[in-house]
């Protein structure tokens, strides 16, 4: 989110994240770093959740043109990361 925010130019070789979308999911995303910084278990599959969205090259973060919201992916990740919580997303 830093590099989005500041605009870094990219080093050789290396996938930047969609800056535009980023910051429109800044806070999804600030959700989802925290959750994954809690103290606590998490379920399996909110962790793969998380992973693809940061890893997969075709998907929300890398490629602008995604079909797939990024903000949603980072909702989605959160929520399956503790199932067993109900955590209510601010208005």
């Amino acid at each position: 989110m830093r590099e989005a925010q500041q605009g870094c130019r990219p080093a050789l070789g290396r996938v930047m994240p969609s800056r535009v979308r980023v910051r429109a999911a800044r806070e999804e995303l600030s959700r989802l770093a925290d959750t994954l910084e809690e103290p606590g278990p998490v379920a399996a599959g909110g962790v793969a959740q998380a992973l693809l969205l940061l890893t997969d090259g075709t998907g929300p973060l890398y490629n602008p043109d995604s079909r797939t919201s990024l903000r949603a992916g980072a909702q989605r990740a959160v929520k399956e990361l503790r199932p067993w919580e109900l955590r209510p997303w601010p208005a």
